[in-house]
């Protein structure tokens, strides 16, 4: 918009852009240092470094489950399925 208006084009032939395609990414580390809540950021807001939950950091055991043998030593071994 602003190099239309240095390369002199008529302000009406300029179309107003009324929603913005800019992002909010935020680093989730600069906002704890400073202190801000992360549930009063706008939905759409893109947290970077954020810590993963619980849940994602263990959800390959649920994915590819218990194993089914256990090996104690060389003379024991055991079959749980």
């Amino acid at each position: 918009m602003a190099v239309d208006i240095i390369q002199g084009k008529n302000l009406k032939d300029i179309p107003v852009i009324t929603e913005s395609p800019n992002q909010y990414i935020i680093d989730y580390n600069v906002l704890m240092q400073h202190g801000l809540d992360e549930n009063k950021l706008p939905e759409e807001t893109i947290l970077i470094n954020a810590p993963k939950p619980f849940f994602d950091s263990i959800r390959w055991l649920f994915i590819a489950g218990p194993p089914c043998h256990h090996h104690i030593n060389d003379d024991i071994s055991i079959n749980v399925c």
